[in-house]
């Protein structure tokens, strides 16, 4: 029978292409480890068997060393969500490593977080000196695409919060003092978490106001100015030197 120790044909380990499989889920590992923090383990596989059916455990070989030595009945197998493609069930288990923070967590055996493309092992601390890892990898996240967003909204979509859940959050705010900034190009002042998220990049500089009009159902752009007040002057010096009557024109700003 396959096992994390006796792996099988590659028919049976279809775990990280996903060409040949027919199920895709994660999973999280509970290991009995004695006076070792570590008792978790979460993880993604691809399989031709259904996932309750399939022995298959993990690929960590910290995990595989220690059932070795210890025997793989010391692990049990929980199988958390099964999805209709590996790239799903891959987003998931990305999902969850950010959540658990798997690397830091030292309830974890996991050594690196899940990405799209390889696995980032930022926050890994060395276990004889204590000092983070150098030229690790930064996880970026992962666009996803329509379909996946659509699906997320769905599930969240009707959802109410708890008026325990709301009272936690204000409690969480009350007495918080947030931190204000000044845009150095137009001055505005503000909540500087909001500017640096939706002004400081898109700022163009102070705000302008359009001089324009309409003359005999034509609309004549004069030009931006500081103010509302300059603008309404270059309005009347446009009109008294062509001539134009109040009663012929309709000021716009």
């Amino acid at each position: 029978m396959p096992s994390i120790l006796n792996p099988g044909s590659a028919t049976d380990n279809a775990s990280f292409t996903g060409a040949a499989a027919k199920y895709h889920y994660t999973y999280m590992l509970n290991i009995d480890s004695g006076e070792d923090p570590r008792k978790k383990y979460i993880g993604v596989r691809s399989s031709v068997k259904r996932p309750e059916d399939d022995s298959y455990l993990c690929s960590s070989k910290h995990v595989i060393n220690f059932l070795k030595e210890n025997g793989e009945d010391k692990a049990s197998k929980m199988v958390l969500a099964v999805w209709d493609s590996r790239e799903e069930a891959v987003e998931h288990e990305m999902f969850l490593h950010d959540v658990f923070d798997v690397v830091k967590n030292p309830e974890f055996w996991n050594k690196s977080k899940q990405k799209s493309k390889g696995f980032d092992t930022t926050g890994l601390m060395a276990w004889n000196h204590g000092k983070k890892l150098e030229g690790v990898s930064k996880n970026k996240g992962v666009p996803k695409s329509e379909a996946q967003k659509e699906k997320q909204r769905q599930a969240l979509l009707g959802r109410k919060m708890s008026e325990e859940s709301k009272r936690k959050m204000v409690a969480a705010h009350v007495g918080r003092v947030r931190k204000t900034a000044e845009c150095p190009t137009c001055k505005l002042k503000g909540d500087m978490t909001l500017l640096k998220r939706w002004h400081f990049d898109k700022c163009v500089g102070p705000r302008q106001v359009r001089a324009r009009m309409v003359v005999d159902g034509v609309r004549v752009h004069i030009g931006r100015y500081p103010s509302k007040e300059l603008a309404e002057q270059a309005v009347i010096q446009y009109c008294n030197e062509r001539g134009i009557a109040v009663s012929n024109r309709r000021r716009k700003h």
